[in-house]
């Protein structure tokens, strides 16, 4: 049963997927990189090279240093060599995918920003399954200065679904659970662990990739996330 929006004091916030674009996992952004490039794949296998990189680079300590597009270009060049594709188009494949979350970054910074906007407005943090280089992510698009708290899995040795992160952030941002909300796009890793804190579930619902869980852990679904910061009594879209 769906529970009625309310307001709240603290709102958790996934990144990949949630900040970055508007439910679109970063494998589909990937993909979508790729064909603007003319660097054809079947997805399935275009989705194993991502898991399999993904780990990779979240134990590579240069990571640590990485903007966003040299991030995606590391990720791309690394993609196409298990490919077995010519890295060359790595540069072009990151400048796309760079480009296309970047504008979306900032246009979440526009939203969190008016949502702080004259104060009394909630605390903003940020819970994200990523390597080390999220803070400096957030700095480079502006975001830093609108979350009060950032919890990254490789900083802390936490990984969603585990409850302990979800609890480390709420304490990090002084909000108890049943004054604040999650808002993010994975049913598995986002919504069941907060909905079992007892946190309001915010689920932006976009392509699903690598999607599973339980639709019942879910107290709003939105296709926005101006729809999601407006169930928080921020004001936008609903």
């Amino acid at each position: 049963m769906t529970r009625p929006a309310r307001l709240v004091r603290g709102v958790l916030l996934d990144f990949g997927g949630t900040l970055d674009s508007d439910g679109v996992h970063w494998s589909t952004q990937l993909a979508t990189a790729f064909a603007s490039c003319g660097v054809q794949v079947e997805r399935p296998a275009l989705d194993r090279a991502f898991v399999e990189v993904d780990d990779e680079l979240e134990r590579w300590p240069p990571i640590a240093a990485c903007g966003l597009e040299e991030h995606a270009v590391e990720q791309a060049r690394r993609m196409l060599l298990r490919l077995g594709l010519d890295e060359g188009r790595a540069p072009a494949i990151g400048r796309s995918f760079a480009l296309r979350a970047a504008a979306q970054l900032r246009r979440s910074a526009e939203l969190l920003r008016a949502a702080r906007s004259g104060g009394g407005g909630p605390r903003f943090g940020v819970v994200s399954n990523f390597t080390t280089n999220l803070e400096r992510i957030l700095r480079d698009a502006g975001l830093d200065r609108l979350v009060d708290v950032v919890v990254c899995s490789e900083a802390v040795g936490l990984r969603k679904p585990d409850l302990a992160i979800f609890r480390l952030a709420l304490d990090r941002l002084g909000a108890r659970a049943d004054e604040a909300a999650m808002i993010g796009d994975s049913l598995r890793a986002d919504m069941a662990p907060a909905r079992a804190l007892g946190l309001m579930t915010i689920w932006l619902h976009g392509d699903g990739v690598f999607g599973g869980g339980d639709p019942s852990a879910v107290d709003h679904e939105v296709r926005s996330l101006a729809a999601a910061l407006a169930l928080c009594g921020t004001g936008g879209d609903r």
